[in-house]
């Protein structure tokens, strides 16, 4: 929070933060549907990485989601705020 607004700037876009946000829900939801209607991963046996079936995937999309969304929410205050003082 300490760095320069234009460098913060320059690293959002350049990732794409707001997209990957976009996708990780489309995905999220897209994932959730298959799963309702039915088909699952194997669950395999306990303590193998995928034990869990579909969940650890859908916990790590929120995961991504949250993060790339708590971003974006200071992106936005830098922003306005960058704005406000620019002004006074």
């Amino acid at each position: 929070m300490t760095s320069s607004l234009q460098w913060i700037q320059s690293i959002y876009q350049r990732w794409r933060a707001a997209v990957w946000e976009k996708v990780s829900v489309l995905i999220f939801v897209l994932l959730s549907v298959i799963t309702l209607l039915g088909v699952e991963l194997s669950h395999g046996e306990m303590g193998e990485l995928m034990s869990g079936g579909i969940i650890p995937i859908l916990n790590s999309l929120v995961a991504i989601k949250v993060a790339l969304g708590s971003w974006t929410v200071v992106h936005i205050h830098w922003l306005s705020r960058s704005f406000i003082v620019a002004r006074t």
